[in-house]
């Protein structure tokens, strides 16, 4: 969790660990940061275009949180929603930025809209 756009290493998954359909926690509310303890889950439907995400944050988070989700290799982060109002995305960065400042404590519900990464296909064209 960070207050800037850099993504903390814990708030990150690794290319192409989650299968399509399938939920993947990451963590249960029981990653130690200097907020307190954070715990988020990602079920990916990549197949359909989209991921869903579960994120709790502690009270005392920063108000503006990146995390990283790391897609499989060919796919990017089009946009995102949090509890159903659009967020903020860094596709260089594969992030998403949550803003909890003023949002009751408890999970929040992202849903990640994905897409062909036209870019990563091009790189691989060129090996």
């Amino acid at each position: 969790m960070s207050d800037h756009p850099r993504p903390a290493p814990w708030t990150t998954t690794g290319h192409g660990t989650a299968p399509d359909g399938r939920p993947v926690t990451v963590v249960e509310d029981s990653a130690p940061t200097r907020w307190g303890a954070v715990g988020y889950a990602v079920r990916s439907l990549i197949d359909d275009g989209h991921l869903e995400v579960t994120v709790t944050l502690p009270q005392s988070a920063p108000a503006h949180t990146w995390l990283r989700l790391r897609l499989p290799r060919g796919h990017r982060i089009e946009s995102a929603t949090l509890d159903g109002r659009a967020i903020e995305v860094d596709r260089a960065r594969e992030a998403v930025r949550v803003t909890v400042s003023g949002q009751p404590t408890g999970p929040a519900h992202l849903l990640v809209t994905t897409g062909p990464d036209e870019g990563a296909a091009e790189a691989a064209a060129q090996t």
